[in-house]
């Protein structure tokens, strides 16, 4: 698998900031690069930096291989099993807080019962 990135020839690297974005679309480290995964992509905003901004020079395109056999697995089981108890937790404290305010509920209106009770006597 191939990705690729732009980069101008001041070395920064190419972000989309997006319709009205914020922020800067050159970028200083890989990182924050947008990677693309076919070489149309790259090469289309190559061609519109290069049209728009001539005086800058035409931006590289920078190819990055993966190879699948060489990945790290990384394992998450604990991560996971910790995320899904404290869902869990949140899930029984939310039953917890429900029953709470049921039974509040429940009191008020056996006090309301009992007032008008005592309002018929």
């Amino acid at each position: 698998m191939k990705l690729y990135v732009v980069r101008n020839k001041e070395g920064k690297f190419f972000r989309p900031i997006g319709l009205g974005g914020g922020g800067k679309n050159w970028q200083d480290t890989l990182e924050k690069a947008k990677f693309y995964p076919k070489i149309g992509t790259a090469k289309g905003q190559a061609s519109f930096w290069y049209k728009a901004y001539p005086s800058y020079g035409c931006p590289d395109i920078l190819e990055f291989n993966l190879d699948p056999a060489q990945a790290v697995v990384l394992d998450i089981k604990d991560e996971t099993d910790k995320k899904l108890k404290k869902k869990e937790q949140r899930h029984l404290q939310m039953q917890i807080e429900a029953r709470e305010q049921e039974r509040q509920c429940l009191k008020k209106e056996k006090a309301d019962i009992e007032a008008r009770l005592n309002k018929l006597k």
